[in-house]
């Protein structure tokens, strides 16, 4: 395989990814004003994606007898055109209790020479507490 069989492929090969499953709230008239849409979580829209989460800083705080501890990751996601956006839910697939929230704006970079755009960066956050 060479470099121009990843330019001309739909994304970066990636043989040890997890799988995930992407959550999307549905909308649902909001009860105070029917004409609105808000968000519900209760049977979100799911898109299974693969790649690898990658562990940043976490930290801890306690306020009024309250600790919360909150981590920040990075997804890398080999489909660069993964429907993906702000404020979706991040699972493992199988579900291990964990759940991160996307903070950032995802990102696919591309090569301004070749027009590359080998994988999908995504940042999360996950609170706990």
């Amino acid at each position: 395989m060479s470099l121009s069989d990843y330019i001309a492929g739909p994304g970066f090969p990636m043989p040890q990814s997890t799988a995930f499953t992407r959550l999307r709230a549905t909308g649902k008239p909001s009860a105070a004003n029917p004409e609105r849409l808000v968000e519900d979580w209760a049977r979100p829209e799911e898109l299974r994606v693969t790649g690898f989460l990658a562990s940043s800083a976490s930290s801890q705080s306690t306020q009024d007898d309250r600790r919360t501890t909150v981590s920040g990751a990075t997804l890398t996601l080999a489909d660069p055109h993964a429907d993906v956006k702000l404020n979706d839910r991040i699972r493992t697939d199988p579900d291990d209790g964990r759940l991160w929230r996307v903070t950032g704006f995802p990102s696919a970079d591309r090569n301004p020479f070749t027009g590359w755009q080998p994988t999908r960066e995504i940042a999360l956050e996950e609170v706990a507490g």
